[in-house]
Parts: C-alpha cells; structure tokens; sequence
C-alpha cells in the first residue's frame, strides 16, 4: 500500500489502505503539496445583516477592512469618520495600526496617544506606540510595567546601539526568551561594532541557529565577512538574506556594494536599483548606485542619482562632486 502525504495537515505522511490500481510514480504521492496563500485585496461586506447604528457599522467594517490589508484606505476613512463622532479605544489602536501599516506614522502617533490616555494600561499599545515614535523613553516606561517583556528590551537595546548601554538590555532580552534570534544579532551587531569580531561572528551564528530563514543575521554575517576582506565568501550570506526576504533594502545595497568592490559593476546595478526602490531615503545606495551608472556610461542616470544624495545630505561634498562630473560628461 503506497504512502502519500496528506492533504489536511502540514509536513504529515500516511499510508493509503484504499486497494486500487497501483500508481505510476509513488514518489509524487510524497511530494509537499504547494498551497495558496495570496492576500485577499477586496471589498467586505457582513455576512448577515446586523442592527446597529451607522456609527458602529463604520467601526466594524473599518476595522476588518484594515487589519489585514483587505482595503487599508478605505479601512482608514471608515475609522477616521466613525471615531469622530464615537470615540472608541479599540477603534483609535485599528486606526493607528493601520497607518503604521500604511507608512504614515505621523498620523498614527495621535491615535495611539488618544488611546492611551483613555486606557493607560495597555502595554502592547504602548509598545507599538514607542516602535512608531521610536522613542526610547516610552520603550522604558513599557519595561517598567513589564520588566520581563523580551521584545520591548530587545527594541530598546537596538535603539541604544551603539552604545554599551545597549548590551544590558539585549542580555535580559534573551534571557527572557532565548529562541529569539533578534537579541542574539543585536548582541552581534555590538561586539561588532566594539571590534570584538570572533565574538560577533559566534552571535550572528547562534541567531541563525535560533532561526535559519532570518535575513539581517545573513546580512551582518555578509558585512563581517567584508570587513575582513573576505569578499567572495560574503557574497552568498547576502545572497541568502535576500532570499529570506527580496524586500531587504540593506541587504541588496550591501551585495551591490560589495560587487562594485570586486568590479561587478553591471551585477551589482540591480541590486543598488532594487535598494534604491525599496528605500529612495538610503543615501547611501543612491551614491553607490550615481557611481555604478557612471562607471556605465550613464550619465543621465548618474545625475539623478548623485542629484538625489545632494536632497538627502545636502553637506555631502563628494556627491556635489560627482554631480557636477556627470553633469559635465552630459553636455559633451
């Protein structure tokens, strides 16, 4: 009797008792069965028809349109309008959320700050609320209230890096809840940036041990590799952080970085493309990638580029620099 995985449950293999003819390939029967697992983007509407004022309609349905993205705008107005006229506090955290969500923490700060007022109490409120202003005094006063709360020192001690302050923090962040790989590559990050890089090394490889998919311990992995002049051996720890997770700006101006290092200038301009894409704000990339276009011939593109890192860091020489060669190699 073949065995075949199963449909109903996850990483699960049986044996089929069913006597029928005997398949042609068995190994197929084995193989992991590949689901679904698209966001649904869409309108919402109740199931059934419920009595309740338009107020709380609003609320309702602005809550379930923005807490997984189904229609995070219209979930938005649906709150904002809704909250003007019933103040609510688990409306003003979904209201908040949801512009964290959607980029626009400025917007957020005031929903949380409401919400809080009317319900001090809320730690993990206050939590998402010192994330988003990033603000290490309120990380502290969610410590004061739950000192055991391994993600909020975990945040506070990345905030303070990289100060040595900072390792007190991230210690009982993983004391707390030592499967956690966060603490242990911020924990890396320090030594790293103190020059203890052995000790930095054994931390990045006890983060990936905690979790073998977690990108930024890949990428600081890769930087370290790097720093001590080890170029091709950093490349695939760059490489593995983007398959962990291709959105990772860093990681892509990292590796186009590094190509650039080893004259990969055309390998390397996709990636700095890619980090450019997924954080115009990274200056950094911009003058990396203003470089890589130049190198290339494109000088168009090199200005806009070196352009941009003169928006972001107006005191920035070297880009005033290069924007002025490139301009002049345009009118030739």
């Amino acid at each position: 009797m073949p065995r075949r995985r199963a449909e109903d449950a996850v990483n699960v293999v049986l044996t089929d008792h069913k006597i029928q003819k005997p398949p042609a390939d068995r190994a197929a029967l084995l193989v992991p069965r590949n689901e679904a697992s698209a966001i649904y983007r869409g309108d919402l509407s109740f199931y059934r028809s419920i009595e309740s004022s338009p107020v709380e309609l609003d609320l309702y349905l602005g809550q379930a349109l923005a807490m997984h993205g189904a229609d995070r705008p219209r979930g938005i107005r649906l709150l904002a309008r809704a909250l003007a006229q019933k103040p609510e506090v688990e409306g003003m955290v979904e209201l908040a959320s949801a512009y964290v969500a959607d980029g626009q923490t400025r917007l957020a700060l005031p929903w949380f700050e409401r919400a809080l007022s009317l319900n001090p109490g809320m730690t993990q409120v206050r939590y998402n609320y010192a994330l988003a202003k990033g603000s290490a005094a309120e990380l502290r006063k969610v410590i004061a209230a739950e000192p055991g709360y391994a993600e909020a020192l975990n945040s506070l001690g990345a905030i303070l890096l990289p100060k040595a302050e900072a390792k007190a923090y991230l210690e009982r962040a993983h004391a707390a809840q030592p499967y956690l790989p966060e603490p242990l590559n911020n924990l890396g990050v320090l030594a790293q940036a103190a020059g203890d890089l052995t000790k930095a090394r054994s931390y990045f490889e006890r983060a990936l041990a905690a979790d073998p998919e977690f990108a930024p311990a890949y990428n600081n992995y890769g930087r370290l590799e790097a720093q001590q002049g080890r170029h091709t051996a950093a490349i695939p720890y760059f490489d593995r952080a983007l398959k962990a997770d291709p959105e990772y700006a860093e990681a892509h101006y990292n590796l186009g970085r590094l190509l650039q290092e080893v004259d990969e200038d055309r390998r390397a301009l996709p990636h700095l493309e890619a980090a450019v894409r997924l954080n115009a704000g990274l200056a950094e990339a911009q003058m990396a990638l203003g470089v890589a276009y130049g190198e290339l011939e494109l000088f168009e593109k090199a200005a806009r580029a070196f352009a941009e890192v003169v928006r972001l860091q107006p005191g920035n020489a070297e880009a005033r620099r290069n924007l002025d060669i490139a301009r002049k190699f345009l009118k030739r």
